[in-house]
């Protein structure tokens, strides 16, 4: 900063930083104006060095960039649940018979329905027979 008028203008921001009232109070007009000027003569990099605004402040054509803040720390996302399709038909869609006789005929399809299903077929032994019927018998 050899040059008097840039001097002048830094010190005058350093006055005005130590008498404003509030941390996130704009630099006066009349002071950004003189800062406008003087990059005409010294270039953007030593007013803002001088100044210590943003070149954004400086410069009126300058494209203001937009901050996204996020509104909420918490992931934003949808529940979806699929279930099994509801099937009904009149003949069984699976039949299982136990050692002991019984049958056991499914004709819907349901998260129940498939999990007795399971634990019929998981038993096993005792000759028990699980299968999916090929139609109406």
């Amino acid at each position: 900063m050899a040059n008097n008028s840039l001097q002048k203008l830094s010190a005058a921001f350093r006055q005005w930083r130590r008498a404003k009232h509030y941390r996130s109070e704009p630099a006066p007009e009349r002071l950004v104006a003189r800062a406008r000027r003087a990059v005409s003569i010294y270039g953007f990099a030593e007013v803002v060095k001088a100044t210590g605004l943003v070149r954004s402040q400086i410069d009126k054509d300058a494209p203001k960039r937009k901050v996204k803040r996020s509104v909420s720390s918490m992931p934003t996302f949808s529940r979806v649940e699929i279930g099994t399709p509801h099937i009904e038909t009149r003949c069984p869609l699976a039949e299982a018979e136990t050692s002991d006789g019984v049958k056991l005929r499914i004709f819907s399809v349901t998260p129940e329905t498939i999990e007795l299903m399971s634990t019929i077929c998981r038993m096993g032994g005792g000759g028990a027979v699980a299968g999916a019927t090929g139609g109406g018998q």
